[in-house]
């Protein structure tokens, strides 16, 4: 690794970087190509044969009726609010009698509108993600193919450690290491300065760490060292890389092995990956091909049983739904899990390059690419580079998500923050240049629904129980008003189950066939001495494969995910409430989920969705007293009806989570025995009982 030093071109920086010496790559113009676009700042080039525009290979036809609908669905909305604001916003002076002549204004109706309204600007947001759905390719084509090989790339895979198991750490960095063999064994990559960056949390207080990470890397270096002689490395005396730190690792390892001088060469790119996520050994022949983007994210969420889980079916959803109908305009959510970048993207956002600032690095890397003029752009490539695992107990998803809303959070209060950048905050070269409309809009969503989730679930929850206990109803029950929210009702369930599993994202499968000169040559490589389980130099072609699912199951899993995201109302209430009390300065720090419990796991999760179950038990309650009113006379058709109704089904969710607690379900089978018996017949009931809850929903939503 001791190639020439290429610094950037003349003008690019006001001052030299400090941070990354990387060697030196044979410059992309050396290399015959066809004739490239290129824009005067910040520094791209894009094929003309390649569009620039990633919408210009064509819509859907399915999109031209969507977007109709989606039309409609604004229409309704701005004229039932109008009728609300209006019509229903008297309510009656009699609590008890809804049709009633005499009426009075309060703040109740009020503060239902704004809520309603709330959800309504949420709804759109989701919606309009799902009329934005291109026929985006991640095959490349040939000519891709072709200029990958003439002008291939320095590659650095940096693999994070904090703290797993010795075991994960070697799968990741052979995986790894195949993954780069195979795309410099295509042509795609320079195998001389290319290499594997291992990142672990030494210090002091970690010996034991230390001393296993440093077997791990002697164990891999000695398998590989025909191909890598010397180019995985150990960080040594990193940082510990824990929340907003980990975004640090490329950069400690670059002061440690470079001593902090020199400057980042532009034809390379840089990958990421968490240890407990090892990569496909075929993904970089496809990555490499498709790099005239600066930021593609190459993950796959999976590890998710469809048949028991409840706690990740709103990844999956993001991954097959928000990530594809980004490509449509480039934008960049996710840079900072499993990412590969251009080193010319990264020169652009000044001296520090990775943001500190908020524990969600990912967000906040891609705001700041996002913020460059031109904007970079990125592209979600729907290819399995690695598996993520999903969390499959109350406490790993609590944290899970406790981590994404502090983020949210911390990026709208933060100066460091790119939703705030103004167009002249300082020297063109520092990557503080404002973003658009459009993307500070988009940035602004996820913390725009933390706050609808904390404030309109637990309200909706207390409507059914006001009516019952106290005899109010947030609107006067009017043929109007019933017909406007059965047809928005319409509209919201169309975009909330709507999707396209045989068009969208595919969960590609990589499966050993015998090779077909026809068709995915490109995947053709002869086998080597890595391929352990292939013998006679047979020649292996990994077709991409298709896991489609049913439309009962696809529809199934929307469901999951709409009623899994109701059931973080609390934890975000709460992360909302500790951000706002460490902004005014009332508190030091706003942790990650910290609700302590007794030892145990069961325990712990039962105190997770503890106010969840009290939640539950309040709305049981009424609806008994609503029973007991009906016994004494009162009319059931109407609000007492219409309320009852409404606090079984908001309390559906919190009961399926309380049960999955009670289970004991995993994701893994159990071992034989007692306590594995228990958790068989536990997971059949929780399958049980979670089926009915799927049809006494879509009963509610009929009725």
């Amino acid at each position: 690794m001791n190639g020439k030093d290429l610094g950037p071109p003349d003008g690019l920086y006001a001052q030299p970087r400090q941070h990354f010496s990387i060697e030196a790559s044979t410059p992309l113009a050396q290399h015959n190509q066809p004739p490239t676009q290129t824009y005067k700042y910040p520094c791209a080039t894009i094929p003309l044969t390649q569009k620039s525009k990633p919408w210009a290979s064509g819509w859907h036809p399915s999109l031209i009726v969507v977007g109709t609908i989606f039309l409609g669905m604004v229409v309704v909305d701005i004229i039932y609010f109008v009728y609300r604001i209006r019509y229903t916003l008297k309510t009656p002076t009699d609590p008890r009698d809804a049709l009633g002549s005499s009426y009075s204004i309060s703040a109740y109706p009020i503060i239902s509108v704004i809520v309603e309204l709330l959800c309504a600007v949420a709804m759109g947001l989701y919606a309009i993600s799902k009329v934005f759905y291109p026929r985006v390719a991640w095959k490349p084509n040939a000519e891709q193919r072709a200029l990958a090989a003439k002008a291939p790339v320095n590659v650095h895979i940096c693999v994070c450690c904090c703290g797993e198991e010795t075991e994960e750490v070697e799968v990741t960095m052979v995986k790894a290491a195949e993954s780069l063999l195979y795309a410099g064994r295509m042509g795609y990559v320079n195998m001389e300065c290319s290499g594997i960056w291992l990142c672990d949390d030494t210090g002091p207080s970690k010996k034991a760490n230390a001393t296993a990470a440093a077997g791990t890397l002697e164990k891999v270096q000695s398998d590989y060292e025909a191909v890598l002689p010397s180019s995985i490395r150990l960080s040594g005396k990193a940082r510990p890389l824990k929340s907003a730190e980990i975004a640090l690792a490329k950069e400690n390892l670059a002061r440690l092995m470079h001593g902090g001088k020199g400057k980042l060469p532009k034809q390379q790119q840089r990958m990421k990956l968490m240890v407990d996520l090892a990569s496909n050994p075929k993904f970089d022949a496809v990555n490499f091909v498709q790099r005239y983007r600066d930021d593609p994210t190459p993950q796959v969420f999976k590890g998710v049983n469809y048949t028991i889980d409840i706690l990740n079916h709103v990844n999956v959803e993001f991954w097959s739904t928000m990530m594809v109908s980004y490509n449509t305009t480039g934008f960049i959510s996710c840079a900072g899990t499993n990412f590969a970048i251009k080193a010319a993207a990264l020169r652009q956002l000044g001296p520090d390059p990775f943001p500190t600032h908020t524990v969600t690095e990912d967000f906040a890397m891609g705001m700041r690419l996002r913020a460059q003029k031109p904007p970079l752009t990125g592209i979600y490539l729907p290819v399995e580079y690695v598996s993520g695992g999903a969390p499959d107990t109350i406490r790993k998803a609590y944290r899970q998500r406790s981590r994404w809303a502090k983020g949210a959070w911390e990026m709208l209060f933060s100066k460091e923050s790119a939703l705030w950048y103004r167009r002249k905050s300082g020297p063109k070269n520092d990557g503080r240049n404002s973003l658009s409309f459009r993307d500070r809009i988009s940035f602004l969503a996820p913390v725009f629904n933390v706050i609808v989730n904390a404030t309109a679930t637990p309200f909706l929850c207390f409507v059914p129980m006001f009516y019952i206990l106290g005899g109010h109803f947030p609107a006067s029950m009017t043929q109007a008003t019933i017909s406007l929210l059965i047809t928005t009702l319409c509209f919201n369930l169309f975009f909330k189950y709507y999707g396209r599993p045989s068009v969208g994202v595919e969960h590609i499968v990589w499966k050993r066939s015998r090779p077909d000169p026809n068709r995915d040559v490109q995947f053709m490589a002869k086998v080597d001495a890595f391929d352990e389980d292939t013998k006679d130099g047979q020649m292996r072609v990994y077709k991409p494969r298709r896991e489609t699912s049913s439309w009962f199951g696809f529809l199934m899993s929307e469901w999951n995910a709409d009623q899994n995201i109701r059931c973080f109302w609390w934890l975000f209430m709460k992360v909302a409430v500790n951000s706002i009390l460490v902004k005014l300065r009332f508190k030091a720090r706003s942790g990650f989920k910290s609700t302590a419990g007794p030892a145990g796991e069961f325990f712990e999760g039962f105190m997770d969705v503890f106010p969840l179950t009290l939640l539950m038990l309040l709305l049981w309650a009424c609806i008994v007293w609503g029973f007991l009113q009906f016994s004494l006379g009162a009319t059931l058709i109407g609000p007492l009806g219409i309320s009852m109704v409404w606090a079984l089904y908001q309390s559906l969710p919190f009961f399926n989570q309380l049960l999955y607690v009670v289970c004991r379900v995993r994701h893994e089978p159990e071992n034989i025995g007692c306590c594995g018996c228990y958790e068989h017949f536990g997971r059949k009931l929780f399958q049980f009982l979670y089926c009915c809850s799927f049809f006494i929903t879509w009963a509610f939503h009929d009725g």
